[in-house]
C-alpha cells in the first residue's frame, strides 16, 4: 500500500493512496512561496478528507478499508520523480492524531472563507482591468430586454476588486449581471453558519445569513425584485439568505432570499447560476435563472388591472405635454415604463431566465 501527500501537476496539494488503483483527494489551494500551510488528512468510516488551513477541500469514499501497514507516509512520491517536492518545502512538521468520537474537525469560519474567496478573486482578475457584460432576458419576465454592466478594477482596502462603474436601471449591484464576488465575501462575513453539503453532484458550502441589519443594508437582490415591490405600500422585510458556494471552484451556484410580506406571508427569491465560462481567468455564469416563490399572492388581478390603468394614464399625460418637455421626461423614464409594461404583459411575474450574450475584457 502506498500513501502519498504531495503537490500535483496543477501545483495543488493532493493526498493519494493505492487500493487496487489510485484514489485521491485534492485541494483548490495553490501554495505560495514564503507561507506556512496546515494540511490535515482524515480517514473515517470509509471517507477520506483533505483539509488545508482548517478548511475541507475535498473528500472521497474509499473502496476498501485501510489495513494496518508498516508502509511509510511519504511527503512526496518516492516512486515517481514527477511529484518530488525537493525545493518546494523548507520545513515540514508532521503530526499524526488518532481521532476519537469526541474529536471534530471544524468548519471554516466566515472570516477564513471570506478571506480565501477574496484572495482567489484577486488572482482571477489579475489580467483584467475592465469588464463589460451584456445580458438578455430569454424567458419569463422582461423577455427580450437587454442590459449591459461595466466593471473596472480598483484598489480598495489593500486589495483589488472589480467595481461596477456603469450599470443601467435593471442591475444596480452586479449580483445578477455576472460578477458579484465582492458582495459574496461580505455575505460570508455576516454568516451565522457554514456547513458542508452537496448540490447537483457538486460539493458545496451551504452559507446561512440571518443578520437582519446586514440584509436590510444590501436590500433586495437587484432592481428586478425592487421593480415588483414598488407598488406595495409596505415593502417586504428580509429575513434570511442561504447560498451555495462550490467548494472546489468557489463560485456561487444557488442563492435563496427569504422575505416576509406586509400581510405576514413568506416569499422567496431563488437564483440559480450555471454554465460557467472562463474569461481571462474569471469564471462568469452564462445562465441565471430566477424564481420568486409566493410573489403571486401579493398581486391580485385587481392590482394588475390598476397598474395597467396607471400606465395608460401616464401615457395620456405625456401625450398632452409640450414636445420638448415630453421628450425630456420620456428620455428619463421610458426604459422603466417599457420594462414595466413587458412585465405586466408577460403574465410571468416571478420567473426569468437571463443569458450572457457578450463579454468584453479590457
Amino acid at each position: 500500500m502506498a500513501i502519498i501527500l504531495y503537490v500535483d501537476e496543477d501545483n495543488r496539494f493532493r493526498f493519494s493512496l493505492w487500493q487496487d488503483g489510485w484514489q485521491s483527494v485534492g485541494s483548490g489551494v495553490i501554495p505560495q512561496p514564503g507561507h506556512w500551510y496546515h494540511l490535515a488528512v482524515t480517514v473515517d468510516n470509509g471517507a477520506a478528507r483533505l483539509y488545508v488551513n482548517g478548511i475541507l477541500e475535498d473528500e472521497a469514499t474509499l473502496d476498501l478499508s485501510i489495513p494496518e501497514t508498516v508502509a511509510p507516509l511519504t511527503m512526496e512520491d518516492s516512486m515517481n520523480t514527477q511529484y518530488k517536492m525537493t525545493g518546494l518545502t523548507n520545513c515540514t512538521i508532521l503530526l499524526v492524531l488518532i481521532l476519537t468520537n469526541s474529536t471534530t474537525v471544524g468548519q471554516p469560519t466566515p472570516a477564513e472563507l471570506a478571506d480565501r474567496l477574496e484572495q482567489v478573486t484577486m488572482e482571477r482578475i489579475q489580467q483584467i482591468d475592465r469588464l463589460q457584460i451584456t445580458n438578455r432576458f430569454t424567458a419569463g419576465m422582461l423577455e427580450g430586454q437587454e442590459t449591459t454592466s461595466i466593471f473596472e478594477k480598483v484598489e480598495r482596502d489593500g486589495r483589488y476588486v472589480l467595481e461596477p462603474v456603469e450599470t443601467d436601471d435593471m442591475y444596480e449591484t452586479g449580483e445578477m449581471a455576472g460578477h458579484a464576488e465582492d458582495l459574496y465575501s461580505e455575505m460570508i462575513r455576516h454568516a451565522s453558519s457554514i456547513e458542508h453539503d452537496s448540490y447537483n453532484g457538486s460539493s458545496v458550502y451551504r452559507i446561512f445569513v440571518d443578520d437582519i441589519d446586514f440584509l436590510n443594508q444590501i436590500g433586495a437582490p437587484d432592481a428586478l425584485l425592487d421593480d415588483q415591490i414598488d407598488e406595495i405600500d409596505d415593502e417586504p422585510v428580509p429575513e434570511s439568505l442561504t447560498f451555495l458556494l462550490d467548494r472546489d471552484d468557489l463560485v456561487m451556484l444557488f442563492g435563496s432570499y427569504t422575505f416576509t410580506g406586509p400581510d405576514g406571508g413568506e416569499f422567496k427569491m431563488n437564483i440559480t447560476l450555471s454554465e460557467y465560462e472562463n474569461f481571462s481567468g474569471l469564471p462568469i455564469p452564462m445562465v441565471t435563472e430566477i424564481e420568486v416563490e409566493g410573489i403571486g399572492q401579493m398581486f391580485t388581478d385587481e392590482d394588475i388591472a390598476e397598474a395597467r390603468e396607471a400606465m395608460r394614464e401616464m401615457e395620456a399625460q405625456l401625450a398632452e405635454m409640450p414636445e420638448v418637455q415630453r421628450k425630456m421626461i420620456e428620455a428619463q423614464i421610458r426604459p422603466q415604463m417599457e420594462q414595466y409594461e413587458a412585465l405586466l404583459e408577460s403574465g410571468e411575474i416571478g420567473h426569468a431566465r437571463i443569458e450572457v450574450i457578450d463579454v468584453v475584457v479590457n
